[in-house]
C-alpha cells in the first residue's frame, strides 16, 4: 500500500494536509490557521521518506512518543524556587504583566519570600502557611488584599496548587478593613502641586520627573489607570484629532475592549511634545523605558512629598486621579453612558448595550467638565 504526499490546503478557516493513499484522497486536519505552522506540521506528520505504510506510522508512533513525554514534562510541578520565583513567573504569566506594574509585583514576591522563611519550596506552601502569611501582611501591609489575590494567580500560573491562597478576606480573617480603603478625589489645587513638583524636577533627574509630571496631567485629563498611561504606544495616538485610542490593560487577558478617549488642552499638547521627542530604542513608547518601570514608586513620593495623603477611608495615589476625572464628569451633568465610554465602566441594563456616544459627544462632555490645571 502507497502513501503519496500531496499539499497543504485551506478548508473553512483550518488548514489541512492531502494525500492520496491506495488511491483515495485524503484529508488530515493540521488544526491551525497559520499557513507556517502548518507547514511546519504537515513537516512533522508526514516526511519525504514517508512514502509508504510502513514509513507513515512509524513516523505517526515516533511523534506520539514525543507528544507524550512534551505533555509529562509540562503537566508535572516545575522545581521552582523561592530565588526564582519572580523570573519564571514573568516568563510564564499570560497576558504579559504590565510594565507600570512589574516593580510592585517583584516587591511583593521578594516580601512573599522573606515571610516563608522555614518553607523550603513553594511547591510545599501549605493552607496553614498561606494563612499565617496572610495574617502577617494584613497587619502591616495597605495592600495585602490585592498582593494575596495576586499570589494565587502566581500560584495558578506556575501550576501549584492555588487552592492554598484562598480568599483574600477568609485568609485574613474575614476582614480586610485596609484593603476596602478606596481612592479618594483630589481637588485641583492637589492635582496642580504634584505636577509642579514634578515639572521641577521633584528633587532629583528632571528630565525624567518631567516625563511623571507629563503622566500625572494625561491622568488627570483622561481618567486613565496608570499602566494605561505609562505603555502608551504611538499607535494608539491619533494624528487626526485629539483622541487616544487604546485596549486597557486590566481587561486585555479577559475581553476585547477599545476605548476612545479625548484629549483636551494641556493633555494634547503633552501628548503631542512626547511623540516628537520619542526614541528609536524605546520601542513606539512616548515614555522611555527607565520612567516607565519607576512610575508607581516616584509618583506616590511625589504625592507624600506634596502632603496629598488619604482623608478618613479615602486613599491618594495616581488612581485617584480617575475618581476625579469621574466626579468631575458627573458634577457636570455628563450622562453616565458618556463617561462610561471613556472610562471603559460596564454600565446596567439594556440601554447600556446599544448607546454609543460619538467622538464629538465625548470630547465635548471632557471639554465642560475638567477644569484645566
Amino acid at each position: 500500500m502507497k502513501t503519496h504526499i500531496g499539499s497543504i490546503q485551506r478548508k473553512g478557516r483550518k488548514f489541512h494536509l492531502v494525500f492520496s493513499r491506495n488511491g483515495k484522497q485524503v484529508w488530515r486536519a493540521l488544526h491551525t490557521e497559520t499557513l507556517a505552522v502548518a507547514r511546519e506540521r504537515a513537516a512533522q506528520i508526514a516526511p519525504r521518506s514517508a512514502n509508504d505504510d510502513a514509513a507513515w506510522l512509524r513516523q505517526l508512533v515516533s511523534l506520539g512518543e514525543l507528544a507524550r513525554a512534551e505533555l509529562a514534562r509540562r503537566e508535572s510541578p516545575p522545581e521552582i524556587g523561592w530565588r526564582n520565583l519572580w523570573r519564571e513567573f514573568e516568563a510564564r504569566a499570560r497576558p504579559a504583566i504590565p510594565t507600570a506594574s512589574r516593580e510592585s509585583y517583584r516587591r511583593w514576591i521578594e516580601l512573599l519570600a522573606s515571610c516563608a522563611d522555614g518553607i523550603p519550596s513553594p511547591a510545599i506552601l501549605s493552607r496553614t502557611d498561606a494563612e499565617r502569611i496572610a495574617k502577617d501582611l494584613s497587619a502591616t501591609h495597605l495592600s495585602a488584599g490585592r498582593m494575596l489575590l495576586f499570589y494565587r494567580r502566581v500560584w495558578r500560573t506556575l501550576f501549584h496548587d492555588e487552592t492554598a491562597w484562598s480568599s483574600a478576606a477568609h485568609l485574613c480573617g474575614g476582614q480586610l478593613p485596609k484593603s476596602h480603603e478606596f481612592y479618594r478625589r483630589l481637588s485641583v489645587e492637589e492635582v496642580r502641586r504634584v505636577v509642579g513638583h514634578l515639572s521641577c524636577g521633584g528633587g532629583g533627574e528632571s528630565m525624567a520627573h518631567r516625563a511623571l509630571a507629563d503622566m500625572v496631567a494625561i491622568g488627570y485629563y483622561t481618567g486613565l489607570r496608570l499602566s494605561d498611561v505609562a505603555e502608551l504606544d504611538q499607535s494608539e495616538i491619533s494624528w487626526d484629532g485629539p483622541f487616544l485610542r487604546i485596549q486597557p490593560n486590566k481587561v486585555r487577558h479577559c475581553k476585547t475592549q477599545f476605548l476612545t478617549i479625548p484629549l483636551i488642552g494641556d493633555a494634547l499638547t503633552r501628548v503631542r511634545r512626547l511623540q516628537a521627542l520619542a526614541r528609536p530604542e524605546d520601542d513606539g513608547f512616548i515614555f522611555p523605558h527607565h520612567v516607565r518601570i519607576h512610575a508607581s514608586q516616584k509618583i506616590s513620593a511625589a504625592f507624600r512629598a506634596c502632603d496629598v495623603h488619604k482623608h478618613g477611608n479615602g486613599r491618594a495615589s495616581f488612581h485617584s486621579l480617575r475618581a476625579t476625572f469621574i466626579s468631575m464628569m458627573d458634577e457636570s451633568g455628563v450622562p453616565p453612558h458618556i463617561t462610561d465610554a471613556i472610562t471603559g465602566h460596564a454600565g446596567g441594563g439594556m440601554h447600556a448595550r446599544y448607546t454609543q456616544p460619538s467622538v464629538a459627544a465625548m470630547l465635548r462632555a471632557v471639554q465642560h467638565a475638567i477644569t484645566p490645571l
